[in-house]
């Protein structure tokens, strides 16, 4: 599998314009991944205005939901995907599990992942060294999903290897964060580099791709997906 990686940038509450967009795709940008719910408690009021922005300008799209113990994983992804319209959920690569607090379950973080697994959004937990192994356990029971490692070193690279936790290898990881809080044209941000090959499986036997399971019993305990909305 290749190993060849892309330049992308996750937002939270900043709104990304139309100008600003289109400079960090001339700056080499490759996509945007978009917080779609927060603390488990707010989605993001500029989330769509973010997303609709980098879907105009042909910026590859994303996004992430933060599990907390306040609620059960299903409801964290109800309020996450409530709201999106359906051409740019359709569009988004991944939308990962974010575990990055103290108090989370096994339970929370496992129903928030089949849940979005069965809204065809893959199997992808967010998480740091420190989240994973001093406030998670550092469970194994994961491995799964792809890892999406937030690894604060300040170089555009995958280095897992040196600090690696979970059970996860290194084919299993789809990115890394690898710097936090910075303004990017204009965009205030944190940069990522991605896997290539993962973002944009061509085979979907190979274990190093996205999974695609799907789960009935997750279908009818979610209580309400029809062609990908939320029922009340």
């Amino acid at each position: 599998m290749s190993t060849e990686t892309e330049y992308w940038i996750d937002c939270s509450y900043d709104p990304l314009t139309l100008s600003e967009a289109r400079r960090l795709k001339n700056a080499g940008v490759k996509g945007v991944v978009q917080c779609l719910w927060a603390d488990g408690r707010e989605q993001p009021a500029s989330r769509i205005i973010t997303l609709r922005n980098a879907q105009q300008v042909g910026l590859d799209r994303a996004g992430y939901i933060v599990v907390t113990p306040a609620n059960i994983g299903l409801e964290h992804v109800r309020m996450g995907r409530q709201g999106v319209p359906q051409d740019l959920w359709n569009e988004m690569l991944f939308v990962a599990v974010d575990v990055e607090v103290s108090g989370l379950s096994y339970d929370c973080v496992r129903d928030a992942v089949e849940a979005v697994d069965v809204l065809d959004k893959g199997r992808v937990i967010y998480a740091s060294y420190n989240a994973w192994v001093n406030k998670f356990g550092n469970s194994l029971e994961f491995t799964d999903c792809l890892l999406w490692n937030a690894y604060w070193d300040l170089v555009p690279d995958i280095d897992f290897a040196s600090l690696p936790f979970g059970g996860w290898s290194v084919p299993q990881v789809l990115g890394e964060q690898w710097s936090g809080g910075t303004y990017v044209e204009g965009q205030f941000v944190d940069r990522n580099q991605f896997v290539s090959a993962l973002l944009r499986p061509t085979a979907p036997s190979d274990p190093c791709t996205l999974p695609k399971l799907r789960i009935a019993s997750m279908e009818e305990a979610i209580g309400g997906i029809i062609e990908g909305n939320w029922e009340p």
